[in-house]
């Protein structure tokens, strides 16, 4: 991590393995944040500041993710009236994970 000072920020220069053919972000941060981010970093529940930043890229990314699932299982549950899953259901289900791993093996 290099910082290099502003006026009335400082800059962190971020390696980034996050995103492919870019090397470096710039983030300017007032001293209230960056007081705050290197807290963090004194507490030891992150190796830098680029790995801070990059789990928050993350965290902000996960529910996107999850709409489209989310959307797609309630499509299916408002799709048609549901059935109970029977005893014969469940053991084709079985069967076909078992087929799955074994394939995979």
């Amino acid at each position: 991590m290099r910082l290099r000072p502003s006026s009335k920020t400082l800059q962190y220069s971020l390696t980034s393995l996050l995103f492919e053919g870019i090397e470096n972000i710039i983030i300017s941060l007032p001293d209230s944040l960056r007081v705050y981010v290197e807290e963090q970093l004194q507490l030891g529940s992150y190796k830098n500041a680029s790995e801070y930043f990059m789990l928050l890229v993350q965290q902000d990314q996960q529910p996107q993710t999850k709409q489209p699932l989310e959307t797609k299982l309630i499509q299916g549950i408002e799709s048609s009236p549901s059935e109970p899953m029977t005893a014969q259901n469940w053991d084709e289900i079985r069967q076909a994970v078992r087929e799955r791993s074994v394939k995979r093996s």
